[in-house]
């Protein structure tokens, strides 16, 4: 989990304080690989993204703004590496929050005199598991008359009601 994980590499790495400590970090230790173990979130909450990137300039060289609605997946796809990096357990934020989110970044974009994201990209290993989750954000997102692009990164076929397809195009 970044939001944690990554400050306690760089306090370790100025400090020259202790590797081990620091949640799902691989690294050599005389010459031998180590893997600490990973303390997954319970919870988690919007990145913060506008105040740690160069928005304009990774706007203008084709970004989109990354979202994350949930984390962990319960599929054992054997070529899927998320299940070992977020957990099986899925860890959705509220519809509410996520949305709550992008009008948030739309407004902050325009006060700030920033270039608006020309798209919101869900970057969840796969947007429509569960697709209940999907369906809530989707609805959410109409219910407030949000007046933006959106893509996702993936979708499964294994679960894909038929309100789904029509709900994310509107």
């Amino acid at each position: 989990e970044g939001e944690e994980a990554f400050p306690a590499l760089l306090s370790a790495l100025e400090g020259g304080g202790a590797l081990e400590g620091v949640s799902g970090l691989c690294w050599r230790k005389d010459g031998v690989l180590m893997r600490n173990r990973t303390r997954l979130l319970s919870r988690f909450a919007q990145s913060g993204m506008e105040d740690w990137v160069a928005w304009d300039g990774y706007q203008k060289n084709g970004g989109t703004w990354a979202l994350k609605t949930k984390r962990g997946c319960p599929m054992r796809c054997s070529y899927c590496a998320y299940p070992l990096i977020e957990g099986r357990r899925s860890r959705q934020r509220a519809p509410v929050e996520v949305v709550d989110e992008i009008e948030r970044v739309l407004r902050e974009t325009k006060t700030r005199g920033r270039t608006r994201p020309r798209t919101f990209e869900f970057v969840d290993s796969t947007f429509n598991v569960p697709s209940a989750h999907a369906i809530e954000i989707c609805e959410e997102i109409i219910r407030r008359k949000v007046r933006a692009n959106f893509t996702t990164m993936g979708l499964n076929p294994r679960d894909v009601p038929p309100e789904l397809l029509p709900l994310m195009k509107r």
